[in-house]
């Protein structure tokens, strides 16, 4: 028995819309996959679905996420009295280890 479910909205483009959402980023902005998944307009579990699926895709969400560790790490070292060091550390510990 074949299962068939609905069609996958995935398109190739979406790689190349990784490098605009991060381009639409202001200087305050933390990238985020919540934030690429509202940038394209679909659930952020669709956006994870499709990290699994597609490899491509995969590598380009993952520079979502270096992003995001980059700027944290150096928030948290060299951010002035606005950075909230007990955040940027949970954030750190859950999503990079």
């Amino acid at each position: 028995m074949n299962v068939v479910g609905r069609p996958t909205d995935y398109k190739p483009e979406y790689c190349k819309k990784v490098k605009e959402y991060i381009d639409s980023l202001n200087q305050t902005e933390l990238p985020m996959v919540v934030g690429f998944s509202r940038f394209i307009g679909v659930a952020k579990s669709t956006v994870y679905l499709w990290a699994e699926k597609h490899k491509e895709f995969s590598d380009a969400l993952a520079e979502v996420m270096e992003l995001q560790e980059s700027q944290l790490i150096n928030d948290g070292i060299y951010g002035g009295k606005e950075v909230n060091a007990t955040i940027v550390k949970l954030l750190l510990q859950n999503n990079h280890g």
